[in-house]
């Protein structure tokens, strides 16, 4: 019979690999509609389909579901009225 510290130990484990594994972006890259992120202002993510405005602030996106965190303006494919600016 194992000890309740090994089975504490293995269910904490367990735990912690499964919120590692939680913060990784998938491995392969969505379908992303024609003329999404222009080069000129936005920079494409790899693999989570989102555009990421190259202007700093908010104001750098425009469109109904555009998001702003640690400074930088970004998009998802989902969107179809966003747009870098």
């Amino acid at each position: 019979m194992m000890s309740p510290k090994l089975i504490t130990l293995v269910i904490i484990s367990a735990i912690f690999i499964q919120l590692t594994n939680a913060g990784y972006a998938p491995n392969a890259a969505p379908e992303l509609p024609d003329g999404f992120c222009p080069k000129d202002t936005g920079m494409l993510t790899r693999t989570t389909g989102e555009c990421m405005c190259k202007n700093e602030g908010k104001e750098a996106c425009q469109g109904s579901k555009c998001q702003y965190a640690y400074g930088t303006s970004f998009y998802h494919y989902s969107c179809e009225d966003c747009k870098c600016v």
